[in-house]
């Protein structure tokens, strides 16, 4: 069941839709105002038929309907951008499949809005998560805004790299990072057939500006996540009825 939606400026379509997104602290106001909006846009945008899941990062992972700031108990580091595992017995993420149906998306939206951000940022756990999952995305949304280690990167590139040809698109984005430090980002996307986009802080600040001030009341839903057996059904349904991709509107667009 084809899906298309878009997200930092970057139109995707497909079947199965990750978005990996980075809640460090070094994520500024402005930069936060963006990616919450544009997040949950293109949740929204995939439609109530469309797969989706999100996770967070910084250095532990973690899905929306957890605490990120309570899982970085079940972590260990080697330094504040590298080296982060979790331990034996920690909690992981353990991300799973939703629909963006319209209590699924209230319940995002306070996720999304009201999540803090925590120290950390290390690329190869969060990927490594969302890459780890049955079924795997044919859509990743990779977004960043800080500089991660030569071990991360390395070990990021290495997994992607052995991933069978063409089984997954990985769009990256990145906020405020110079030109060197978002190499990785770079060919992350040229090696699964992704694109790669960069915003600096004055075009962040412009687009920040633009957007109205963000919710302040919520809804009290809990996600409903799917079974793998309700993945499957759900996508063998999708494979007998090809549904037109969602209308893309209301999208934010980057002026560059």
């Amino acid at each position: 069941m084809t899906r298309q939606t878009q997200f930092m400026g970057q139109s995707a379509e497909g079947t199965r839709f990750a978005f990996v997104i980075d809640y460090s602290k070094s994520m500024k106001p402005d930069q936060l105002k963006v990616m919450k909006y544009e997040l949950y846009s293109a949740l929204e945008k995939i439609g109530e038929d469309g797969l989706a899941t999100v996770i967070f990062f910084s250095g532990p992972v973690w899905r929306p309907d957890q605490d990120g700031t309570a899982v970085r108990q079940y972590w260990t580091s080697r330094g504040m951008t590298r080296g982060w595992n979790l331990k034996e017995d920690g909690i992981g993420p353990a991300p799973k499949w939703l629909l963006s149906t319209k209590r699924n998306l209230a319940a995002l939206k306070r996720m999304i809005h009201l999540t803090p951000t925590t120290g950390g940022t290390d690329w190869y756990p969060p990927l490594k998560e969302a890459l780890g999952m049955n079924p795997r995305p044919d859509i990743i949304y990779f977004m960043t805004d800080g500089k991660t280690s030569p071990e991360s990167v390395t070990n990021t590139l290495e997994m992607v790299g052995d991933l069978p040809k063409n089984s997954v698109q990985i769009n990256t984005v990145a906020l405020g990072i110079n030109e060197k430090d978002a190499e990785g980002l770079i060919k992350l996307a040229d090696m699964t057939g992704g694109n790669y986009r960069s915003y600096n802080n004055a075009e962040i600040k412009e687009e920040a500006n633009r957007l109205p001030a963000p919710p302040t009341e919520f809804k009290d839903f809990d996600l409903r996540y799917l079974g793998i057996g309700e993945v499957k059904t759900h996508m063998s349904k999708g494979a007998q009825q090809n549904l037109p991709p969602a209308v893309e509107e209301d999208i934010v667009e980057f002026d560059l």
